[in-house]
């Protein structure tokens, strides 16, 4: 079953690569969506496909993204 998420990222996350980080893992697993810098400094994630995919998305950046 699809399911949708909606993320934001804080800290050091523009200027960084983190887009394209995001774009590449969440495109490995089979996601949908878009990463967007927000002018607050953030960056917002939003993803759908299957949740397992969703979660190990949200896993990577917690534990690999070492700026977010």
């Amino acid at each position: 079953m699809k399911k949708s998420a909606c993320i934001y990222l804080y800290g050091i996350v523009q200027g960084v690569g983190m887009r394209y980080h995001v774009f590449r893992k969440s495109s490995s697993l089979g996601l949908s969506g878009y990463v967007k810098n927000m002018s607050d400094g953030s960056v917002k994630i939003e993803v759908e496909g299957e949740e397992t995919s969703i979660l190990l998305l949200v896993d990577y950046v917690k534990n690999n993204v070492r700026w977010a």
